[in-house]
């Protein structure tokens, strides 16, 4: 009897191992399904959630080859020639600049801005550097301030740009001088650390991000494939979240600067993309009432104003590389714009610019 009352121990004992074995693998199986389950929604959710802090949509490129859709302001130290934009002995404390419509207002949560700039010259002893490489403004007013005849006084204008600035007005030295971002909310300027800049580069390729609403990062590259980072290469920067409605690229000198800081520089290739958000469009184009109709349409459409303008504007239609493409003037009491146009199918930014402001809406072609 001891001996079968112990084989049915053994025997009990041996399913009791067994079952205890089939609930552990069960319980690995359902940790690992779970984790697996986990690492699905990770990858396909969180490429959904990141996709929209990359660039979707070319908003504007230029090379320069032509000065169509530019606006020069200035004494004639800035000019677009050969291929590129020239800072051609130009000084600080006054205009020296270029713009031109982005021909959409860029997303407030991402968007990329890419150029490149050679400094041409060293500077004379007793020079520094004062000069607005790239900037991204809400507005055709300049990025930092008026000239003497506003008295140097700050432009109220939302902005982020990227500038290269010497600490001192007379410190002639490349490798003392800053390559930084700018930003301002309304009037309020804001900068970000500094890169230096180096006496041995001849040519800078920058890349300006907007990470968030309120974060920004700024690279700068040693090579026209924006791989090689130069020392100090990349910095971040918190800026107002607020700062909004950016529709207009400018390049030139810093009109607050003084005389003594003179830049001898050459910008090329803009390149600026945004993931696509029309949330800055749709805010700008609320602040005034007015509509496209038919939006679709075959290339013939009309922009109807609730009410009489009441200032002159320019309507400009930029097709999505930011090439101007139409224009028409309108005078003050203008109701209703009718146009026919001979346009290919496609997607195109209709731009309002008035004395103070510009106003943009999408528009879709089809044939």
């Amino acid at each position: 009897m001891s001996a079968i009352k112990k084989t049915k121990k053994l025997i009990f004992f041996y399913y009791i191992c067994t079952l205890i074995h089939s609930i552990i693998n069960l319980l690995k199986h359902t940790i690992t399904m779970k984790k697996l389950h986990v690492l699905t929604f990770s990858l396909f959710f969180g490429s959904l959630f990141t996709a929209k802090s990359q660039c979707s949509e070319v908003v504007f490129t230029n090379n320069f080859s032509s000065t169509a859709g530019w606006t020069n302001v200035g004494n004639g130290e800035s000019n677009i020639s050969g291929g590129t934009f020239n800072l051609v002995n130009a000084y600080g404390s006054a205009y020296n600049k270029d713009y031109h419509s982005l021909g959409k207002t860029l997303s407030d949560t991402y968007f990329k801005a890419e150029c490149q700039f050679t400094i041409n010259s060293a500077n004379p002893s007793g020079y520094g550097v004062g000069s607005l490489i790239m900037g991204l403004t809400a507005g055709t007013l300049d990025f930092f301030s008026y000239d003497a005849s506003g008295s140097y006084a700050a432009t109220a204008q939302d902005a982020i740009g990227v500038d290269i600035n010497s600490p001192s007005a007379s410190d002639n030295n490349i490798n003392d001088w800053d390559i930084f971002i700018a930003s301002k909310k309304g009037s309020t300027l804001a900068s970000s650390s500094p890169i230096l800049a180096i006496s041995t580069i001849g040519t800078y390729y920058v890349r300006l991000e907007r990470t968030s609403k309120g974060m920004t990062k700024l690279s700068v590259f040693s090579d026209s494939t924006f791989t090689t980072n130069i020392t100090g290469s990349p910095v971040t920067f918190a800026i107002d979240s607020t700062i909004t409605g950016l529709n207009t690229v400018q390049h030139g000198t810093n009109t607050w600067g003084t005389s003594t800081r003179l830049a001898n520089i050459s910008i090329d290739n803009d390149n600026i993309c945004d993931n696509g958000s029309t949330e800055g469009i749709e805010n700008l184009s609320q602040t005034g009432s007015w509509n496209v109709y038919p939006n679709p349409n075959n290339g013939s459409f009309s922009v109807d104003f609730k009410s009489p303008l009441n200032e002159d504007i320019t309507l400009n239609l930029y097709n999505m590389m930011g090439q101007l493409v139409l224009t028409q003037k309108e005078t003050k009491g203008t109701t209703l714009i009718t146009l026919n146009s001979s346009l290919s199918s496609g997607i195109y930014n209709i731009v309002l610019q008035g004395n103070s402001e510009i106003k943009a809406k999408k528009m879709v072609i089809t044939k």
